[in-house]
C-alpha cells in the first residue's frame, strides 16, 4: 500500500492542521511564522455592555504571567547557530492569551527564527500545562492511517530537553515544543538543512532559552 506521509502539528483547537510533505515542494520560512500565528491566535471576546448586570460576587483579578520572548535569546547565541546575528527582534503578544512571540529577523530572511512562549492562562481558562497535556495526549502520539490511505505521523519525542519536548515536522518545515514546569515554548528555525539538522539547531537554541526560562 502506498502511504502519503503527513504529520500533525499540535494546536489549541480540536481540529488538527495537517501539513502534507511532497518531494519537490518548497516552503519559505515565512510559512512557519504564518503557521505559528494560526496555531496560537486567540479569539477576542466581546466587552460586556453597560446593560449587562454586574456579578454579585466578582472573582479577584487573576495575575497573568507573560514572558518577553525576545529577551530569551541574544544576538550572539543566534549567530553561533545560524551563522548570522539578527537585525531585528519583533515582539508580539497577547496578555489575555498568556503568550508572547518574537520573530528574530536575520539578514538572510530564510534563516530567521520564530519563538513563542506560553506562560500565562489563556482567555479560555486553560493553563499552559493543561493545554500541553491535551496537545500531547497518548492518543495523539500514535501513528494512524486515514481512510484515504494517508499515514499520519505523531510528534517525535526529544529526550533530555526540559521536562518534555516534541518535534513536529519533516524535512521542509517543523516546530520544537518544550515544556518546563507549568509553561512551555515553541521554536522554529529557517534555512537549509534536513529535519535532523533543524532538530539539532532548535535543540541547541532551546537549551539556551531554558537557562532564562
Amino acid at each position: 500500500m502506498f502511504y502519503e506521509k503527513t504529520f500533525v502539528l499540535p494546536s489549541f483547537s480540536h481540529s488538527h492542521r495537517k501539513i502534507v510533505g511532497r518531494v519537490g515542494r518548497i516552503f519559505s520560512f515565512s510559512s512557519v511564522v504564518c503557521l505559528l500565528g494560526l496555531f496560537f491566535s486567540c479569539s477576542k471576546f466581546p466587552e460586556p455592555s453597560a446593560s449587562d448586570p454586574a456579578p454579585s460576587s466578582p472573582a479577584p483579578p487573576r495575575a497573568e504571567t507573560v514572558i518577553d520572548a525576545c529577551s530569551l535569546l541574544t544576538s550572539e547565541e543566534i549567530q553561533s547557530v545560524q551563522g548570522e546575528a539578527f537585525t531585528e527582534a519583533k515582539a508580539t503578544g497577547n496578555a489575555a492569551g498568556g503568550f508572547s512571540q518574537c520573530h528574530f529577523g536575520l539578514p538572510t530572511f530564510s534563516n530567521s527564527i520564530s519563538l513563542l512562549v506560553q506562560a500565562g492562562v489563556a482567555a479560555n481558562d486553560r493553563d499552559p500545562k493543561q493545554a500541553w497535556d491535551e496537545m500531547f495526549s497518548p492518543a495523539k502520539l500514535q501513528v494512524s492511517v486515514t481512510e484515504g490511505g494517508k499515514k499520519k505521523f505523531p510528534a517525535q519525542k526529544i529526550a533530555d530537553l526540559g521536562d518534555e519536548a516534541y518535534w513536529a515536522g519533516n524535512n521542509i518545515i517543523g516546530v520544537l515544543y518544550v515544556l518546563k514546569d507549568d509553561r512551555y515554548f515553541t521554536i522554529s528555525v529557517g534555512g537549509a538543512g534536513d529535519q535532523n539538522s533543524k532538530i539539532e539547531k532548535c535543540t541547541v537554541l532551546a537549551r539556551m532559552i531554558l537557562k532564562r526560562f
